[in-house]
């Protein structure tokens, strides 16, 4: 995994354009499913779905132990083959003992879970398959973590499309042709992701010899848990406003809200498809960390630009979807999309100014960024939604995901001397902002006037952020993703 220096930002970019493909058939094989879900599950079995889904998020953290960051770290910095496939066979025996003990204990706790947190204790075998189903999920993580450090982006994208759809098949047999309920359903999660586990164990064998030491697995403990439960932070950044908003508002605003939540989504999954891409990219400098410090500045610089076109975008469109898909009392959450675009945005930021802490190793430092950033949104959010609503809730949000960049920022300045070239970053973060402005003061004026002025505005802010060299690595990148695909 040698620095990637010629084209950089292009096999970023073109990795981003990936995993963001990938990510959206992984999306669309749940929509597959939902239809057959509404018609043979009753709502209450549905909502019993949606809470298994925000258990699991909570327990995922203690499942995976954080390691998914700490093999990163030890497996950039290895050029031996051997030792990175020791590594990486350490990381599945740690995940597949450490959650083959939390999946005994889920199931020998199963009555009261599903009685306390369920609210029946006939949902006890519900409880006991998923969590089988996330120790399995957990243990093939190293696996797709290696696929990714090691750019094979086609096995890593087929093992995450092909498992979704495989699990949405079985699922609807169960649901449908076998009329087998909630438990059925889970039942074919459990198979589902079991299959997956074990093609992609499978798989790696051909790619990394089985090998393992437990000194590696104890590096991967240590190292890794100080970042376990960040995903709870990020579970707080999105879910304070929504919180307090239904507390101190009502569930009318939070309707709204939720709309627009969806639409922003847009954003979220391309930054979470550049996330997939930039971890194996700036990973592949921990043996020279200083030769990537013009790199990681110029990778800020256009992360921005073309996410803040992107931001634009799905504000403007954004606003013709609520319409032409929602009833009238639903077109305000065209309103809340600037705040949400521009929050999610933020996390990409985040990410980039990350590596001086990787390289350092100091992992428990960014479990502290990100529970920062949610306290800082816990604390927005009940400064402003009872007095704003829907507006301020959004508003908040954002509010919550630039803490991340900033705190990040603040935690990692003096690790590595990156070249960030703030002279070329202020522009397009003030340019950004105007545009938003002008869209606001722009919005009172009917939905036609809005599109056609935002898409000039967008065309010109376009014009403004994109250089010749950028145009140049887009092709590239073009000309790559044309190879991949």
């Amino acid at each position: 995994m040698k620095p990637v220096k010629k084209f950089g930002i292009a096999r970023l970019s073109g990795d981003s354009a990936a995993y963001g493909v990938g990510a959206a058939l992984v999306q669309a094989a749940g929509f597959f499913l939902l239809p057959f879900l509404t018609r043979h599950l009753t709502l209450a079995e549905y909502g019993t779905v949606a809470l298994v889904g925000i258990a699991v998020l909570v327990l995922d953290g203690a499942f995976g132990l954080g390691t998914a960051n700490s093999m990163g770290i030890l497996y950039g910095r290895e050029t031996d083959p051997a030792r990175r496939a020791e590594i990486l066979w350490s990381n599945v025996l740690l995940l597949a003992v450490h959650t083959t003990l939390l999946a005994l204990v889920g199931a020998a706790l199963a009555r009261p879970l599903a009685r306390g947190v369920l609210g029946a204790d006939g949902l006890a075998p519900v409880v006991s398959l998923a969590f089988g189903t996330l120790a399995l999920k957990t243990v093939a993580v190293p696996v797709l973590n290696g696929l990714r450090l090691e750019r094979r982006r086609r096995v890593y994208v087929a093992m995450n499309v092909g498992g979704a759809f495989l699990t949405a098949g079985l699922s609807v047999y169960a649901v449908v042709a076998r009329e087998a309920g909630l438990t059925g359903l889970f039942a074919a999660r459990l198979i589902g992701q079991a299959i997956a586990t074990a093609v992609a164990l499978a798989g790696a064998t051909r790619w990394w010899p089985f090998r393992l030491t437990f000194a590696s697995a104890g590096r991967l403990a240590r190292w890794g848990a100080p970042s376990a439960f960040g995903v709870l932070a990020f579970y707080v950044l999105d879910n304070a406003s929504r919180l307090v908003l239904e507390r101190a508002v009502g569930r009318a605003d939070l309707g709204v809200y939720a709309v627009a939540v969806s639409l922003a989504a847009v954003t979220s999954l391309a930054v979470d498809a550049f996330g997939a891409a930039w971890a194996p990219f700036f990973l592949s400098f921990s043996n020279n960390p200083r030769a990537g410090r013009a790199v990681f500045g110029r990778a800020l610089r256009v992360y921005l630009g073309a996410f803040f076109i992107l931001s634009l975008g799905v504000t403007v469109a954004g606003r013709w979807a609520i319409e032409l898909l929602t009833t009238a009392p639903y077109h305000g959450a065209a309103a809340l999309l600037p705040w949400l675009t521009a929050a999610y945005l933020c996390r990409g930021a985040y990410l980039i100014l990350l590596p001086g802490l990787y390289f350092r190793h100091w992992l428990h430092r960014q479990a502290m960024i990100e529970w920062g950033a949610a306290a800082v949104a816990v604390a927005a959010a009940w400064a402003l939604v009872p007095a704003g609503g829907q507006t301020a809730a959004a508003a908040a949000t954002f509010v919550g995901y630039v803490g991340l960049p900033l705190l990040a920022y603040i935690a990692a300045r003096n690790t590595l001397a990156v070249a960030w070239g703030w002279r070329r970053v202020w522009p397009l973060v003030a340019g950004y902002a105007a545009v938003q402005g002008l869209l606001r003061a722009v919005y009172p004026s009917g939905t036609g006037v809005y599109l056609f002025g935002g898409g000039l505005m967008i065309v010109g802010y376009s014009w403004f952020v994109v250089t010749r060299r950028d145009w140049r690595g887009f092709a590239a990148a073009v000309r790559e993703r044309l190879r991949w695909a």
